[in-house]
């Protein structure tokens, strides 16, 4: 009988660890562009990923992908003081973090993404990413690095939100958040006690603050039970 050929995901494996190997030989030839320490730490990189492909080859996830949860918001005081600036660090030391910036440094490998995005649109390679959260892990940081096509990346856990409260009282607001929980779901929580940047008091919050930066901070504000026409005198916090 002719040998079967390799399913999708097979063949999805299979090209992800040749163009890590690739990726590899490349970056630890002798005269490579992004110098050290650049090399040294995008090898690290490179291995990390196929140590985690390795591992999923060899010990497949076999639970049931859990839907994530929303997770519990983040409540940050307005008068936390601005910390003081962060010294500057040497871009050559550290990764760039932007999108598609691998295949910048190394244009040799543009057909590679290519070939790596007509793959990620198979429906059984997107069903075992969805089903396994350490493959998805893996993919997310290689297919950003290359600059794959945005909705073929795997997303992310959900973040939390931020939210900004006034007076201090984070106590209160974490406490009256999880009150909300048990009669209305997340979302009803945030639209009763939080103010938007879209909401009229908050747009005239925008117009009395004398900072122009206060301007460009677009997290909610919780209000708790408090009246919009309170709002008034609180002052916009500088993004932190």
């Amino acid at each position: 009988m002719p040998a079967m050929p390799p399913s999708p995901v097979a063949q999805f494996m299979t090209h992800v660890g040749t163009l890590l190997q690739a990726l590899l030989t490349r970056v630890t030839t002798p005269g490579t562009s992004i110098g050290e320490p650049r090399t040294s730490l995008l090898r690290t990189r490179l291995i990390e990923i196929a140590d985690a492909i390795r591992a999923i080859l060899a010990a497949p996830f076999a639970g049931p992908r859990r839907t994530p949860k929303q997770p519990r918001p983040r409540f940050l005081a307005c008068s936390r003081p601005v910390p003081d600036p962060r010294p500057a660090r040497d871009p050559a030391t550290r990764l760039p973090t932007h999108y598609r910036w691998l295949t910048k440094l190394f244009p040799e490998f543009l057909p590679d993404r290519h070939a790596l995005e007509d793959q990620l649109r198979d429906q059984d390679v997107k069903d075992a990413i969805a089903a396994d959260p350490r493959l998805a892990k893996a993919i997310r940081k290689l297919a950003w690095m290359l600059g794959v096509q945005r909705n073929l990346i795997p997303p992310g856990p959900p973040r939390a939100q931020v939210l900004l409260v006034p007076d201090n009282n984070v106590a209160q607001a974490k406490a009256l958040y999880q009150a909300g929980l048990a009669t209305m779901t997340h979302d009803q929580v945030l639209r009763k006690y939080c103010m938007f940047h879209d909401d009229e008091w908050q747009r005239r919050v925008r117009e009395v603050s004398h900072d122009k930066r206060h301007n460009h901070d677009k997290r909610p504000v919780w209000l708790g039970h408090m009246k919009p026409p309170e709002l008034q005198p609180i002052p916009y916090p500088l993004r932190t």
